[in-house]
């Protein structure tokens, strides 16, 4: 779940959505905030699972929102079907 915050008012290790630019052309991506520019311009981003900070940077221009929840797939099982009735 997406909603849209002003990009100047993200934090430190929030949880964005936004269009990837370099090796992430064309793709979306949910990354953690790890840095932001003293101006609050640009933001730095990191993967969970990444060691490495990500090589693009976030501006407001390829920013889409702050992700505020999930739903989260079991890669081991099946997700309830959610039009399926008890």
């Amino acid at each position: 779940l997406v909603q849209y915050r002003p990009f100047h008012s993200l934090h430190l290790n929030d949880v964005i959505l936004f269009k990837g630019s370099g090796w992430q052309d064309g793709l979306t991506v949910c990354h953690r905030v790890v840095r932001l520019s003293s101006g609050g311009s640009v933001a730095l981003t990191r993967g969970d699972a990444n060691e490495d900070i990500d090589p693009g940077m976030v501006t407001e221009a390829n920013y889409v929102g702050l992700v505020v929840g999930m739903v989260r797939n079991d890669l081991w099982g099946s997700a309830p079907d959610p039009v399926k009735k008890p």
